[in-house]
Parts: C-alpha cells; structure tokens; sequence
C-alpha cells in the first residue's frame, strides 16, 4: 500500500510540475497583454493535456487550457476561431466542476462571458456572483472582478442582491493599493465615476476622482 501510495504522490507531482511553464507562459501574455504565440500556445496545450491525461481530476490543468484557448479565440481571427471558443468555456466548466469553490475559475469564466462578441447576460451574471460570493476579498479574483463591476453596472445595479454585494468589494478595494487605483480607474473606462464617488473615503482618491472628472469633461 505504502509502494502504491508513494507512486500516486510522485504521479500527481508530475501532473502538477508539467503545468508549471504553461502557466507561467499564459499569466505573462495576460499581464502584459501580449500578443499570443499560437504555435507556442498550441504547445503548450499539449503539455496541458498530457498533465489532464495523468491527473483528470486537476481544477489548475482545465483552468489553464480554457485560459489558453481564449487566448487564441482572441488572436487574429481563423477558422478556427469558433472551436476555441467552444473549447475554452467547456475547460472552463470542467474546471469549476472538479473545485465548484474556486472563486478565481468563476471570475476567469465571468470576464470570458464578458469578452463574447454576443453576450449571454445570464451566464454572465451568475459567473460574476458565483466569484463575487466565493471570493470577495481574494486579490487575485479582485483584478478580473473590479473592471467587470463597472463594465456591466447597469446590469448588477439592477440585481439588489448583486448590487450589494458589489459595493461590499469596490469598499474593500478602495482600502488598499494597488487596487483601489484599478477601481478608479475601471470606473474611469467604463464612464461610472459618479457611482463610485459616494464610497471614496480617501483625500487622494477624491482627488484623482475629479481629475478623472476634469478630463471627461474636455473631452
């Protein structure tokens, strides 16, 4: 038993060390908003099915795939460009089906809903409130959640349940840097300052408020 369980340890291990540059490659086209390698993406797609092929059962793996899917749904338009959508929102599914707690995977399925040419606003909305009630104050989760709330206002304001808890987060972000500086300015891109301007508590915020203002303005 001892032999059977050591060598399930080191399969799993293996699994997990296989995701390692895939996501390590994908985050860094995310952050910076660079252009996707498709090739370099198609390989990478590979070494994630092989680690799913191993360990089926491993949220992170689904997760990943359906990230890098999207990548490619947004890069120049292809034939193909259908079938990874597709493709993207069933990795998406299965990856919050293996962890349905994972608040990052339903922030990530939210902003790929968002991202559709024809938006779906019930899978929308309840991809965003899954993310919103799962992990609220989560940093991570917060950085895909925040441009979302300002993005589709009008649709959480008129969900009160939503609406509250929405403002329950944009009140924790303002509390910190560098958050509170990507709500302010998600709420400048997204033309919802006058929203957000009842919940600034800080001087500088307040400031930065009426610059946003001021340049809205002379535009």
């Amino acid at each position: 038993m001892c032999i059977i369980f050591a060598l399930g340890s080191v399969i799993l291990f293996w699994s997990s060390v296989i995701t390692v540059r895939p996501e390590a490659v994908i985050t860094k086209w995310e952050q910076n908003k660079e252009e996707v390698n498709q090739a370099l993406a198609i390989t990478m797609i590979a070494r994630l099915e092989q680690s799913i092929a191993i360990n089926p059962l491993d949220a992170n793996s689904h997760l990943l795939l359906a990230r890098y899917y999207e990548a490619l749904t947004n890069s120049e338009p292809n034939t193909e460009t259908n079938q990874y959508t597709e493709f993207a929102e069933q990795s998406y599914i299965i990856a919050i089906k293996h962890q349905p707690s994972w608040d990052y995977a339903w922030a990530k399925l939210a902003n790929f809903y968002s991202n559709q040419q024809s938006l779906n606003k019930i899978n929308l909305m309840h991809a965003l409130s899954k993310a919103m009630l799962l992990g609220p104050y989560e940093r991570e989760s917060q950085k895909v959640i925040i441009p979302l709330l300002f993005k589709h206002w009008s649709l959480i304001a008129s969900n009160k349940q939503a609406k509250t808890q929405a403002t329950k987060i944009i009140k924790h972000t303002l509390r910190y840097y560098p958050h509170s500086s990507l709500t302010l300015s998600s709420a400048k891109k997204h033309q919802q300052l006058t929203e957000l301007a009842p919940l600034l508590t800080k001087q500088w915020q307040k400031n930065r408020l009426n610059k946003y203002l001021r340049e809205a303005a002379n535009d």
